[in-house]
């Protein structure tokens, strides 16, 4: 994510959507309440007969601006929409929905930036130059692809081998793997992104070789793994191992992850320098001593959990906006969704 402009005394602030992963933040940032305008594609219509028709002409191009009543992410689908009604441009009063994919500038005015939406802007903007992961898991009858996001793994796509059930050749096996590269290639942010083959057997090396020979484009540089698996549980196999920090470093999943079971090896221990749900985190901010903040993306935009940010920030700690799409994330929402690591005990 690129912030455009901030202007603090109007509340707006211009930013550019770089990634996918650029999706999920927007996503915590704007709310119902919010104005949010951009160029975007609306029908024209002329008049009320118009608008019953199923033909009314193509989607032009023009600039709107909405107030936001409702945000959906659909992660499956690679986008976000903002849906609100018109307050700038053609059919004032008129429902819209404004479609948010990488590439599209948005402006965003809020009466308040919380201390939730500093959070989670300026750690947008510190990820936007870290590369793309893309996992492809194989053998010799079937590839997975998936995305490695910030919020957890997703698949993408499968691609089967058209020769399998008989005996392979060098011809049928370069079939199989320009199948297997085509479908890599297609995928959004290619040219930035990180590559790891893993799988059992030797076919991933053998797609390692296809890649150098025929692989122009594909990413920025590929990496290979063994696991035992192949498909979505070699994957998994792998992101236990550490291979996804290995070759990123610092992986936001990775991080929440062992954060969180920092915390439930505290709270088994003794519990004593730390605290969960609100009333004891909050109790805890109160004396200054959170070191390390958790809190489920779920709950970032009630107002209780923003003047709990704010001390822990006044207070110079840290704080992490976990996501609820993977399994530490489940673990903190078990425990009310917020949470803390303590400099010291409270009690």
């Amino acid at each position: 994510m690129r912030i455009l402009y901030h202007d603090e005394k109007d509340g707006a602030l211009g930013l550019r959507v770089d990634t996918l992963d650029d999706l999920w933040y927007i996503y915590n940032i704007i709310g119902a309440g919010d104005k949010v305008y951009a160029r975007t594609l609306r029908r024209e219509s002329k008049n009320a007969h118009d608008k019953l028709r199923s033909d009314r002409g193509e989607k032009r191009p023009v600039y709107l601006g909405i107030d936001v009543k409702d945000v959906e992410w659909h992660k499956f689908a690679d986008i976000l929409r903002i849906r609100g009604i018109i307050i700038e441009g053609p059919d004032k009063g008129s429902w819209h929905t404004i479609n948010v994919t990488p590439g599209v500038e948005l402006k965003v005015v809020k009466e308040q930036w919380n201390e939730c939406d500093r959070v989670l802007l300026a750690e947008a903007v510190k990820r936007t130059e870290r590369p793309t992961l893309i996992f492809v898991s194989m053998d010799d009858e079937e590839a997975t692809i998936a995305y490695l996001h910030d919020y957890g793994v997703r698949e993408v796509a499968r691609v089967a081998n058209p020769n399998t059930g008989k005996m392979m050749g060098e011809r049928d096996m370069k079939e199989y793997f320009g199948q297997v590269m085509s479908k890599v290639k297609s995928m959004s942010g290619i040219s930035n992104a990180q590559i790891v083959l893993i799988g059992p057997g030797f076919a991933k090396e053998e797609f390692y070789t296809y890649i150098k020979e025929k692989g122009e484009g594909v990413g920025r540089d590929v990496k290979v793994f063994s696991t035992s698996h192949a498909g979505m549980n070699g994957i998994y196999e792998a992101m236990k191992g550490g291979i996804g920090e290995k070759v990123l470093g610092d992986l936001r999943i990775k991080k929440e992850v062992g954060l969180v079971e920092r915390l439930l090896e505290c709270i088994r221990e003794s519990g004593k320098k730390c605290a969960y749900g609100l009333g004891e985190v909050q109790r805890a901010a109160e004396f200054g001593a959170v070191d390390i903040l958790l809190v489920i993306d779920k709950i970032v935009r009630k107002s209780e959990v923003n003047e709990v940010i704010k001390l822990v920030r006044k207070g110079r700690g840290t704080v992490y906006i976990v996501s609820s799409h993977h399994e530490g994330g489940r673990k903190l929402e078990a425990l009310g969704g917020i949470a803390a690591l303590l400099k010291y005990s409270i009690e």
